[in-house]
C-alpha cells in the first residue's frame, strides 16, 4: 500500500522540539539533492574511445568489446567505442575532444599533434615484442612487376588518405624510388586496407599498400609483397585532456601492467593477436616519421 506523506508549508523537514523556519532548512536541502544528482550522473556519464576505420566498423567493434569491457570494469564507469567515418573525422574527434581515450596509427598521430598540440601517450604497442611494424606494396603473384620503377602506368589502391600503411609511407616510398608524378596522381583511395587487398586480387588495381595482417589474411588468394616498408613507430592508445591527470596516470599504470597480467593480455590480443603487451611511447619516438613526412608535404602530399 502506497503512503503519501503530507506536510505543512510550516513543519517541512522541521526537525522534532526545533523552532526553525522553513525558509532556513530549504537550501540545505536542495544542496543535498543536487550533490545526489550530480554523483549520479558522473557515474553514469560515458568514457568515449575512439578508434580509426582501418578494418571495418562491425570487426572493429569485435576486436575491440573485451577491451571496452574491461576499462568499464577498471574505471568502474562505462565505456563505449565509437568508430570514426574516416581518419580525419577520427583526429577531429580526438582533438575537439569528442572522445577520452583513442587508439590511432602513427601518422595520424603526428597530424593530430600538428593540429592540436600534444596528447597524452598511454602506451605504444609491442607485436611480438617490437614496438615498430612495417606494410607491404603489394601485387598479384602472376604479374611480373619486381621493382618499383616498373610500376609506371600501373593502376595503384590505397587505403585512407591519412592511412600511414595503406597510403602515406608506401607514397614516400614511390617518390623515394623516382615514380612519375602522373601515376601517383592517378592512384585511387578506397578507404582501408582489406579493400585495397580486394581490389588487387579483383583486377580492378595492379598495385596496392597495406599493413602486414591485412597480406597475410589475403596471401593464399593470390598475392604477394613487391616491397616492405621500413619500420616505424608502432600504434598507440592516448587519452584527450578531457580526462584528469589523475585519470590518466591510472589508466596509464593499468595498461603498462606485466604481460602477465591475464585479462589485459587477452583483451590486447583480441585487437591483434601478435600483441604482446604496451611500452611506454613517448613523442619523440615518431621524429624518423616527422621526415617522411616532410618529403611528402615537399611533393604536394600533406597528410
Amino acid at each position: 500500500m502506497t503512503r503519501t506523506l503530507q506536510v505543512s508549508h510550516l513543519d517541512i523537514i522541521r526537525p522534532h522540539g526545533s523552532s526553525l523556519p522553513v525558509v532556513l532548512i530549504l537550501p540545505f536541502l536542495i544542496i543535498f539533492l543536487l550533490s545526489i544528482s550530480q554523483a549520479s550522473t558522473a557515474s553514469e556519464t560515458k568514457i568515449r574511445f575512439g578508434v580509426h576505420p582501418y578494418l571495418s566498423a562491425s570487426e572493429l567493434y569485435s576486436r575491440f568489446t573485451p577491451l571496452v569491457n574491461l576499462l568499464s570494469g577498471f574505471l568502474s564507469q562505462p565505456v563505449e567505442l565509437d568508430v570514426a567515418k574516416d581518419y580525419q573525422t577520427h583526429i577531429q574527434n580526438i582533438g575537439n575532444g569528442r572522445v577520452d581515450l583513442a587508439y590511432l596509427g602513427p601518422m595520424p598521430y603526428i597530424i593530430l599533434v600538428e593540429q592540436f598540440g600534444p596528447q597524452p601517450i598511454l602506451g605504444q604497442l609491442q607485436i611480438k615484442g617490437k614496438n615498430t611494424f612495417q606494410g607491404a606494396i603489394i601485387t598479384r603473384n602472376t604479374d611480373d612487376i619486381t621493382d618499383l620503377k616498373e610500376i609506371s602506368n600501373k593502376r595503384i589502391a590505397f587505403g585512407d588518405p591519412e592511412s600511414t600503411m595503406s597510403h602515406l609511407i608506401p607514397h614516400f616510398m614511390m617518390i623515394e624510388a623516382g615514380l612519375d608524378q602522373a601515376t601517383l596522381n592517378r592512384a585511387k583511395f578506397v578507404g582501408s586496407h582489406q579493400n585495397v587487398a580486394l581490389g588487387v586480387l579483383t583486377g580492378m588495381f595492379d598495385i596496392g599498400a597495406v599493413k602486414t595482417s591485412v597480406f597475410k589474411r589475403y596471401k593464399a588468394h593470390g598475392l604477394r609483397i613487391l616491397r616492405w616498408t621500413p619500420p616505424i613507430p608502432n600504434h598507440l592508445f592516448i587519452a584527450t585532456h578531457t580526462l584528469s591527470s589523475d585519470r590518466i596516470n591510472m589508466l596509464r599504470a593499468f595498461l603498462l601492467s606485466p604481460p602477465d597480467h591475464k585479462k589485459l593480455n587477452n583483451a590486447l590480443k583480441g585487437i591483434k593477436p601478435t600483441i604482446t603487451g604496451l611500452v611506454a611511447g613517448s613523442d619523440s619516438d615518431y621524429d624518423s616519421l616527422r621526415k617522411m613526412q616532410q618529403v611528402l608535404i615537399k611533393h604536394g602530399i600533406n597528410p
